[in-house]
């Protein structure tokens, strides 16, 4: 049946839901059924993912580390290795049927009225090689299950009477393949002194007051080993060289048709076969390294230094939350982004709010929508890496990266609210019983 202008300007004179139904009944649902195909996609695997988290268990430990810690950021660098064996990858049926995810642990800083502590949020499986990892590096640690501060907010609601909050997400500033300013960079070259990024972070931690909560939470989840083969595409356009890509499914669908009509004619020219032998082999062009300029030269060095190492996806969340009486947003906030900016680099990447993610609107109706951003907030943070997007864990990070966002203070770091070990862990005697006393049964030292 053919298009009817006229039949068409009497219905759009009508309300729009009957122009809407006369659109859907004339064939118009054909442009819907891709829309409704990705709806219909991501409900299910929400549907599947939500069974499969409902059978996980998790926990929250708090570390303390001695008062006399000397290990630089090198020795979390390390412990965040040991971390990449949560690494699973499933496959499609167990992503789509099973609803399987990924592993992440939450690495967070708290600040509870000026109360400092370090704590990591896990599945409970990975409890003993999160453990094992931390006291291979810090044999002196201390290592406690807490309860999960973050759900003493889960009833509370924006807008309300005794609370506010600020906060949000974090994004890159440029392509994840640049790296950001790594705690190495803040090694003085004359003296060696390390001037420890942490200090500043734990400083406006410090000042909070009795009213007042701060949190910083890096949510990681381990990248597939071969994350960085995008990252060396980047390095040869850099330095000027050519490099093959992979054809799209669709570019090859348009280049089937050319390659049809261009084999007949060297069939025809009696050139088919002979071709391929008598052409040289392309060669990628010798290297523009030696001729770039000392700023590019170095952040082709940089991006091949962030590549050779292990990746997590990463995303960084910042809540400032206090009531209502002492919340001062124009402080904290600024103070605290920008201990965050302290790892950003002009020429390759860094940090910045993002505007979805963040308690700030723009537009009409600000409010209400800021509340509803609010809220989301508070709940992405309390659910960590469990509500993620389908297929998206955040932009890719190194363990070197890492280390310098999220590591214990050294000892020269002055911060008394920060909670540590009193005293040094002391060895077990050599006479230790390796098994419990039972009457009836000969001591252990007696045993042949």
């Amino acid at each position: 049946m053919g298009f009817n202008l006229n039949e068409f300007a009497d219905v759009a004179a009508q309300n729009p839901f009957v122009l809407i139904g006369w659109f859907l009944a004339h064939g118009g649902w054909v442009f819907l059924l891709p829309w409704a195909v990705w709806v219909a996609t991501v409900m299910w695997l929400e549907w599947r993912r939500g069974i499969y988290d409902s059978q996980r268990e998790f926990v929250v430990l708090a570390v303390d580390i001695p008062r006399t810690n000397e290990q630089t950021p090198r020795a979390i660098e390390q412990l965040f290795s040991h971390f990449s064996g949560m690494h699973n990858d499933p496959q499609k049926e167990d992503k789509w049927i099973a609803g399987e995810m990924e592993e992440s642990i939450g690495l967070e800083i708290v600040s509870f009225g000026g109360y400092i502590q370090f704590l990591i949020h896990l599945n409970v499986k990975f409890r003993d090689l999160v453990e094992g990892a931390i006291y291979a590096q810090y044999p002196e640690a201390e290592i406690a299950e807490v309860e999960d501060y973050a759900m003493r907010f889960k009833g509370i609601k924006f807008p309300n009477d005794q609370f506010d909050v600020w906060g949000g997400e974090l994004r890159m500033t440029n392509k994840q393949y640049y790296p950001i300013k790594t705690y190495r960079e803040f090694e003085d070259m004359v003296s060696g002194e390390f001037k420890d990024p942490m200090a500043s972070i734990l400083e406006i931690f410090s000042k909070m007051t009795p009213d007042e909560q701060a949190w910083y939470q890096i949510v990681i989840t381990p990248a597939n080993n071969n994350w960085g083969e995008p990252g060396m595409e980047l390095v040869y356009k850099l330095i000027g060289a050519k490099v093959s890509k992979k054809k799209k499914i669709w570019e090859s669908l348009i280049d089937a048709p050319l390659n049809i009509i261009s084999m007949f004619g060297d069939i025809i020219s009696g050139t088919w076969g002979v071709a391929a032998q008598e052409q040289p082999a392309t060669l990628i062009p010798m290297s523009q390294m030696l001729h770039l300029p000392p700023g590019k030269r170095t952040v082709v060095e940089a991006v091949e230094r962030k590549i050779s190492k292990i990746g997590f996806h990463t995303r960084i969340r910042l809540v400032y939350i206090a009531r209502k009486h002492a919340f001062n947003k124009a402080t904290r906030s600024s103070a605290l982004f920008g201990a965050i900016k302290q790892f950003n680099t002009l020429d390759m990447n860094g940090f910045k709010p993002n505007k979805k993610k963040f308690t700030k609107v723009y537009g009409l109706f600000k409010k209400p929508r800021i509340n509803i951003r609010k809220n989301k907030v508070m709940r992405w943070y309390r659910m960590r890496a469990r509500q993620y997007e389908p297929g998206y864990y955040g932009p890719i990070l190194n363990i070197e990266e890492l280390a310098g966002l999220w590591h214990f203070p050294l000892m020269t770091v002055k911060v008394p609210t920060l909670q540590r070990t009193e005293a040094k862990r002391a060895e077990p005697p050599v006479t230790l019983p390796i098994a419990p006393y039972r009457e009836g049964e000969p001591p252990v030292d007696q045993l042949v």
